[in-house]
């Protein structure tokens, strides 16, 4: 049984005279306030005249309540309403530490929230009585639910398989030739999560300490004939966590920098993380840093070129490399090129 990973799930209406309305929710007794702001943000998105709906369920940052969201906004005909139609939207309510079970299953949740939404719909439109939309609401959790005790069930079965593999060369059991520590720094919501998930595919396969913005993932490759563990340590970019972060980069062989490629206000940032991490560690010249521009598949919305990128990776003396934790490009070889240099470093001391 995996832990509980829903926060709720709420289920909102445009009125005509109300506006943003939740309709129903899960679990029953939810704050209104949160109800209301997850509403109102969810379908004010899309009221003006130019927005489209989009097919797919969105990801929404609900920073006022610290939450996350997976949203299906819905449009239907009523010609009750005004201009003839109505809108709404569907959306799970979750736990920042936990946005990358949803981003690396969002396709998988699709078909639950196309089935669910339109049943609302249909519901709204017959003036279907409050129990009958919140049963359909429960139906809706149950499914998405049992979707992620099959995900958990797969990810600890392929985790027994990695583990077995690669075998250390030293034929010790559950020892690695090498264990190097990586830490993963930058901005909050430049994808650090998910370059992080991408690269070790397990999800669920974290120890997240909320109290102190820590999340550990575990990697085991094999380089030149050896076997490395690689320690993963995904550090919360808030400033709340600014004076206990410097703990945990105590001891770090490499850094991934990361920024978001769509937002130049992150990439403006680098210089002070890496003065950060140069101040706090005595071998910081020993240390191996790799700049990363992440988000490279939202083309249309780049707001830092690469010729950018690369030049401020030249003045501060780093390697440079663009990804994209969504489609997987580069992902790897940002993490593999920071080992190279590790353990090129290693052989030459």
């Amino acid at each position: 049984m995996i832990p509980k990973i829903i926060t709720g799930i709420i289920f909102a209406e445009f009125d005509d005279k109300k506006g943003p309305t939740p309709v129903a929710h899960l679990p029953p007794v939810m704050d209104r306030e949160m109800e209301q702001y997850v509403a109102t943000l969810t379908i004010d998105i899309f009221q003006n005249e130019e927005a489209v709906t989009p097919k797919a369920p969105l990801f929404m940052p609900f920073p006022a309540v610290n939450k996350r969201g997976l949203v299906k906004s819905m449009e239907w005909e009523d010609k009750r309403k005004r201009g003839g139609k109505s809108t709404g939207s569907l959306t799970i309510v979750y736990e920042e530490k936990d946005d990358a079970i949803f981003y690396k299953y969002a396709k998988d949740f699709e078909e639950e929230f196309e089935v669910s939404a339109q049943k609302l719909m249909d519901l709204q439109l017959n003036d279907a009585p409050l129990p009958t939309i919140q049963a359909e609401v429960k139906e809706f959790l149950e499914h998405v639910n049992g979707l992620l005790e099959k995900f958990a069930a797969q990810e600890l079965k392929l985790q027994s398989q990695l583990k077995a593999f690669p075998k250390p060369a030293n034929g010790g059991r559950n020892k690695a030739d090498h264990s190097f520590k990586i830490i993963v720094v930058g901005d909050p919501s430049v994808g650090k999560s998910s370059l992080i998930l991408q690269y070790t595919e397990l999800a669920f396969n974290k120890s997240y300490i909320p109290t102190i913005g820590v999340n550990l993932t575990e990697k085991f490759i094999r380089y030149k004939n050896s076997v490395i563990q690689l320690i993963l340590w995904d550090l919360a970019g808030q400033s709340k966590f600014s004076t206990i972060r410097h703990q945990f980069y105590k001891g770090a062989d490499g850094a991934l920098m990361v920024y978001d490629l769509t937002n130049r206000t992150t990439f403006e940032s680098i210089p002070q993380w890496y003065k950060d991490i140069q101040d706090s560690l005595k071998n910081a010249k020993h240390l191996k840093v790799v700049l990363c521009g992440n988000k490279s598949d939202i083309r249309d919305k780049i707001q830092v070129p690469t010729k950018e990128g690369k030049k401020m990776a030249k003045n501060l003396k780093l390697d440079f490399i663009e990804t994209s934790a969504l489609t997987g490009a580069q992902v790897s070889d940002a993490f593999e090129n920071l080992v190279k240099l590790i353990f090129a470093s290693d052989e030459s001391r």
